[in-house]
Formats: structure tokens, C-alpha cells, sequence
């Protein structure tokens, strides 16, 4: 089954101190990127939760946003984070005196940056994975419904491709004889009634023909469509593998359009670049 790297989730559960809830997004990336914002979690906790994703997105830039709603502070909930206002101070101080640039620390600095809410340390670990791994299995619901999507759309571009290499095979088998012919054609007009060396012709022709045969790019492109059809039925993750296949795809279209100059080749190799540009931009999004 392929997925998709874009997705979202969100869960929520009731705890102790009010109601916990996670969302989560994912985009496409080369390498797994992890941001979590909204509650300052405990280390060890934030380290459970990276594990955790990492174990089940693979690849992607993921963001998650905790929030945690919970009833009227008391008198006693909140304390001044000392260290936390010292530190941002003595930077803005530094900022100043080296670069000569005042920053208004009222633009700066937020009341998550005085206050500690001593709430939050409550915070239990079991329901922070609980709903993150709910929230994860809804992202990895959209990621294969969003990759269902690109398969099909793939599938059928690479079926409009492999039309175009068997169109251009024909072309391919047919060339020496029309080129012989139009050379042939040509050649009488220009001599008029001087006699036309058939042998040198032939030879000629062959000459011009061993230069715009393609028949080794077009086997090389019908292995290449094989193991693109592969890897959209394998299930894996296939993002990387079929986008250097596309590579490999583009190079061999490419050498076809420069050997083969006919109107009928280059016609088929513009409709090929086409297809191939839309298939890139979809294996861009495949996990």
C-alpha cells in the first residue's frame, strides 16, 4: 500500500487535571523532521514520543500540538521561573551591546517565559502516548487514503507511457526503410539522369539508421516501467527508490529525443516529459 506524507490527526482524553488533546500534521520531507509545541513536556516523555513516531511515520515533517485544558488556577499553581526570565534577559543585554540593536522585551518575552504552571508536571506520560498514537493511527488513515489517490493517478500516467514507448518502437522499426526512401527521393531529384549507386545508398542509409536506432533506450525504458509497476504494488516505503527510477526514466527519453530526430518521435518523447513531470511531482509527496 502506498502512502502519502501529508495527513493529519487529532485525539483527545479527560485526565486528572482537565482535558488533553493532541494534533497532528504531516508534509512531505526528505527525512523524518519532528517539531512538538504547546505544553512544555517532560523530557523523557518528549524523548517516549519521538521513539514512538518514529517507529510509525517513518519519513515526513511532522508537527504536534498538545494542549491541555484544565479548570481556574489557584494562588499556588504558578512560580516564577527565575532562570528562565535571567537567561532571555542577559541575551537581549548581549544582543544590545553587540550588535547595537534594542529589542523591547515586552515584544519578546511571554508569560510561559515568567510563569511555570506546576499543573503541568502532572502531566501523565500513559495518556500523552495514548493519544498520541490515536492521533497518529488517524494521520496514517489520510496518509493511505491520500496515497491510494497518487497510485491511481500514477498508474495511469505510466500506462500513457508505455503506449508511447510502443508507438515509438514502431517508429524506431520502421525508420531505416523511410529514411532510405526519402534520401533515395531526394538523391534523384539533385542527380537528374546520372545513375544512382544503390550499394553506396544502402550503405549510407545504414549509417544514418545505426545513429537513430533506439531499440536499447526503449528496453531499457520497458525495465524501468516494470519495476515502477513493482514498486507501486510492494507496499513499502517506495518514495526515494521511484523517484530515482523517474531519473533513470527521464535520462532514456531524453537520449531517444536526441537520436531520433523524426517529427513523430519528438511529438511522443514532449508527451512523455509531460506525463513523467506529473509522476515526479506526485512521487515527491510518496512516503
Amino acid at each position: 500500500m502506498i502512502l502519502s506524507m501529508t495527513g493529519f490527526g487529532h485525539a483527545v482524553t479527560e485526565t486528572d487535571i482537565g482535558q488533553l488533546s493532541v494534533s497532528i500534521r504531516s508534509v512531505n520531507s526528505r527525512y523524518l523532521d519532528i517539531k512538538i509545541r504547546g505544553l512544555n513536556l517532560e523530557p523523557l516523555i518528549e524523548k517516549d514520543i519521538r521513539e514512538l513516531i518514529s517507529s510509525k511515520l517513518i519519513r515526513g515533517s511532522v508537527q504536534l500540538f498538545y494542549e491541555l485544558i484544565i479548570g481556574s488556577p489557584s494562588n499556588n499553581s504558578f512560580s516564577f521561573n527565575k532562570e528562565r526570565f535571567e537567561a532571555i534577559d542577559e541575551t537581549l543585554k548581549m544582543i544590545s551591546k553587540k550588535y547595537s540593536y534594542d529589542i523591547n522585551p515586552g515584544d519578546f518575552i511571554h508569560t510561559s517565559d515568567l510563569l511555570s504552571d506546576g499543573r503541568l508536571e502532572n502531566i501523565n506520560k500513559d495518556d500523552t502516548l495514548k493519544i498520541t498514537n490515536d492521533a497518529i493511527f488517524q494521520l496514517n488513515e489520510m496518509r493511505e487514503s491520500e496515497g491510494n489517490k497518487i497510485c491511481k493517478d500514477i498508474s495511469s500516467r505510466l500506462n500513457t507511457l508505455k503506449k508511447g514507448v510502443k508507438s515509438i518502437e514502431k517508429v524506431n522499426i520502421s525508420f531505416a526503410k523511410n529514411r532510405k526512401d526519402k534520401l533515395q527521393k531526394r538523391l534523384e531529384k539533385l542527380l537528374g539522369d546520372y545513375e544512382l549507386d544503390e550499394s553506396r545508398l544502402m550503405q549510407e542509409v545504414a549509417i544514418l539508421a545505426e545513429r537513430a536506432d533506439v531499440t536499447e533506450e526503449i528496453v531499457r525504458l520497458n525495465s524501468h516501467y516494470k519495476q515502477l509497476s513493482k514498486l507501486l504494488d510492494s507496499g513499502a516505503s517506495v518514495g526515494k527508490r521511484l523517484t530515482f527510477l523517474i531519473q533513470e526514466v527521464f535520462r532514456e527519453i531524453n537520449t531517444i529525443g536526441s537520436k531520433n530526430g523524426s517529427a513523430e518521435v519528438i511529438n511522443q518523447v514532449i508527451e512523455m516529459k509531460n506525463e513523467l513531470e506529473k509522476i515526479r511531482e506526485q512521487a515527491q509527496n510518496i512516503l
